[in-house]
């Protein structure tokens, strides 16, 4: 009805041809006009529901933000916000945000999205939520224990096959320093199934390796530090139910290693000598035994010229009356001849060494008709015949003959102990025929292993309770120096060997509280200390012997008690260069 009275109006005016009638009219035609579209103007925000996440939740890796929004006239963009950083302004449906979390710290943030219509009304709605990628990060990988295949020389790498559903990639890597620094990639792969490699390295160093897992969503876990050792180490023991101890070793040429020792699990009878052979690595290739139905003992052993081994030892071969006792077998611990030297006075063998020659020099302990024990000197020729015999000490004394070596000038040094009130270190040097041509007897102690330096000289290991001592001489026996080393517990070398840097390594029993463990020095050219080591359960293990070995590295025999089969039992660790070896346990 309004409009039809306007429109009257209208044509009136235009017949009138009043001008200012029609301008009134318009502008009260337009008046209507625009008052009627200002009422019908909408102003409604749209509806908005954030779907998930959900307020309170805790979430990780990839998380899905997905809004229901409507509105009559339509939506025009949905604006998603982290922390009040809009991240995704998006205007199709389904209006949806792929959060990915692992960029961000693990901590509460808060989710906001502001939903607009056509005619840009608005409404926004917020959620709190936890992120936590620490749980979500993939299980933590185990590297196995690392072992090298010296036939390959490579370090055989393995670990335990992850089970995450997310799964990505391995990666392992190589560095020279147990922090991983400096690290490098050695191996990545996408396959699940993989959980081994090998890498290549040169013999006689350490690597440390580390692997790392990721998921599919960026999140990683990485697996302890394992150290690889291309040096040839290891801890092996064996013997029986009853007693069995090491007493000498020595590398072969063949890069193994050939053991002395006293056995009362094997062979005939109370007790027997002990042979047996080592390989490379630590696997016995064969055993022998030597004795009869009494007592027998195992001291020194030295491969000869001819591949075979030399044995000195003692055995009763009267119960109650011990005789020097020599062995030659060949290359194979098989028995060629030996010879027993003594009366019915009770004689104990010590070291034998092969001279250049190709006989052989023998030191002993002789039981004088006198009553009194004096050190015995014996050279024979290649078969164990005797060529001569010396016998050394100070009247009304009682000696001990340990360790001969034949010297550089084709004599012969011997080391002994000599007791009149007290025990002394006995030094005796002789030309090649066993003739005297000096002794001394200078310093207290009980003497245990020797040997000739570089320089003419020699180095002596001395015990002399609580404390144990390393003695350096001259080319005539005259002290240089002492060192001395321990404590309050009755610690002992019994073997002392010139490494190839001038220094030396000294093995025997460093004390424990009622018992001792194996006990591994090494010092400078001057007996000061650089390292040492101790190896053992406490339990009355120690070592008798020590060499160098041809990588630089360390072999020694002794016992224990803390690992034996119920007794003790020989116990041959091999080390690296800084007295390393492999877990003891």
């Amino acid at each position: 009805m309004y409009i039809q009275i306007v429109l009257y109006l209208f044509i009136k005016g235009v017949i009138m041809n009043n001008k200012w009638f029609l301008l009134v009219l318009i502008s009260v035609l337009f008046t209507f006009v625009f008052t009627t579209c200002e009422d019908k103007k909408d102003t409604t925000p749209p509806e908005l529901t954030i779907v998930s996440p959900t307020s309170g939740s805790t979430v990780g890796e990839i998380v899905q933000i997905k809004v229901q929004t409507t509105d009559e006239s339509g939506i025009l963009k949905v604006d998603f916000y982290i922390q009040n950083s809009m991240v995704l302004s998006d205007t199709t449906l389904p209006y949806e945000y792929e959060w990915n979390t692992t960029t961000n710290q693990d901590g509460e943030y808060k989710v906001k999205v502001v939903s607009f219509d056509t005619e840009e009304n608005f409404v926004e709605s917020e959620v709190s939520v936890t992120v936590d990628n620490e749980s979500k990060k993939p299980t933590k990988p185990t590297l196995n224990k690392i072992s090298y295949d010296f036939g390959n020389s490579v370090f055989k790498i393995t670990w335990e096959q992850n089970t995450d559903d997310d799964f990505k990639s391995y990666t392992l890597y190589e560095s020279e320093s147990d922090d991983m620094s400096g690290k490098s990639e050695k191996f990545s792969t996408t396959d699940i199934s993989v959980m081994n490699y090998d890498v290549s390295s040169d013999k006689e160093l350490y690597r440390y390796y580390q692997l790392v897992v990721e998921d599919k969503w960026g999140l990683t876990n990485v697996s302890d530090v394992r150290k690889g050792s291309s040096w040839v180490v290891f801890s092996i023991m064996f013997g029986g139910d009853e007693s069995d101890e090491g007493n000498s070793v020595q590398q072969t040429t063949d890069g193994g290693y050939i053991v002395l020792g006293t056995t009362r699990s094997y062979g005939n009878g109370e007790s027997d000598i002990l042979l047996v052979k080592i390989d490379n690595v630590g696997n016995e290739e064969w055993r022998k035994t030597f004795g009869g139905i009494n007592r027998d003992e195992g001291n020194s052993v030295q491969q000869t010229t001819d591949g075979g081994y030399i044995i000195s030892g003692t055995t009763f071969v009267k119960q109650f009356n011990p005789d020097l006792w020599l062995i030659k077998t060949d290359s194979n611990g098989e028995e060629e001849w030996n010879k027993t030297f003594g009366g019915n006075r009770g004689d104990y063998g010590g070291s034998v060494q092969q001279t250049s020659d190709g006989g052989y020099i023998f030191i002993g302990s002789f039981f004088s008709v006198e009553k009194n024990q004096d050190i015995w000197l014996i050279k024979t020729d290649s078969n164990g015949e005797e060529e001569w015999n010396k016998i050394f000490g100070q009247e009304g004394n009682f000696e001990m003959g340990y360790s001969v070596q034949e010297t550089s000038d084709g004599g012969f040094i011997l080391l002994g102990e000599d007791f009149d009130t007290k025990s002394m270190v006995y030094l005796i040097k002789t030309d090649s025929q066993g003739n005297l041509m000096w002794e001394n007897n200078g310093n207290e102690g009980y003497p245990y292993g020797f040997q000739q330096t570089t320089d003419g000289g020699y180095i002596i290991s001395v015990w002399e309770h609580p404390i144990y001592e390393l003695i350096k001489t001259d080319s005539y026996g005259i002290e240089e120096w002492n060192k001395t080393f321990g404590g309050s517990l009755g610690d002992v070398g019994l073997s002392v060997q010139q490494t190839t840097d001038g220094g030396y390594i000294i093995t025997g029993y460093i004390g424990t509280n009622g018992s001792s463990d194996v006990w591994l020095i090494k010092t400078n050219s001057q007996g000061t200390e650089e390292w040492n080591k101790t190896y053992g359960g406490g339990d009355s293990d120690g070592g008798h012997s020590v060499q160098q070995t041809s990588d630089g590295g360390f072999v020694i025999i002794g016992k224990t008690f803390s690992f034996g089969n119920g007794d003790y039992d020989i116990w041959l660790i091999k080390t690296d260069s800084q007295g390393n070896t492999v877990d003891i346990n």
